[in-house]
């Protein structure tokens, strides 16, 4: 079983439910149909995750803001166990700080980051990337999606959700 970054973007009334029962986050995440999956408010990155991280951050799992809130950040709903550890939430100012910073930054200037050596040390999962084109355009597409959600969420004003699956 492979760890996939994923994104939910949720309506104000949804996060309010979820901080008032921690538990009903399951439900939200992984609902019997997949409405919210098929109206573009899902985002999974999949096994990119971590290295985008460490690409906008230049750390293994922290960071400072608002870098870090991109994949790593949020506050914990509760101690609800979603897959991988509680999912997190960001409210909607800090979905609009992150989007001003990812607007800032091109793909290309967060390929030229990429340091096989630091990425080997900093043991960035899933072990094995060195700088491909294929490395390249995997991240680099989900990078692109990932501007795209945080763009479009910031613009609705919407809290998201970020977990890992």
């Amino acid at each position: 079983m492979s760890m996939c970054g994923s994104y939910l973007r949720v309506t104000h009334d949804q996060l309010d439910q979820v901080l008032n029962e921690p538990e009903s986050v399951l439900d939200l995440l992984f609902p019997d149909d997949d409405s919210e999956f098929e109206a573009g408010r899902y985002l999974d990155i999949d096994k990119s995750w971590q290295l985008i991280h460490f690409l906008l951050t230049g750390d293994a799992s922290g960071g400072d803001e608002p870098w870090c809130n991109v994949v790593m950040g949020g506050q914990e709903i509760g101690d609800v166990e979603v897959v991988y550890g509680p999912a997190r939430f960001l409210l909607p100012d800090q979905v609009g700080e992150v989007d001003a910073a990812l607007s800032s930054m091109t793909e290309d200037a967060l390929w030229s980051r990429f340091d096989p050596q630091a990425i080997r040390k900093a043991e960035i999962y899933p072990e094995g990337w060195n700088g491909s084109e294929s490395d390249r355009t995997y991240v680099l597409n989900h990078f692109k999606n990932l501007k795209a959600f945080f763009r479009d969420a910031a613009h609705a004003q919407e809290p998201v959700l970020l977990y890992l699956s």
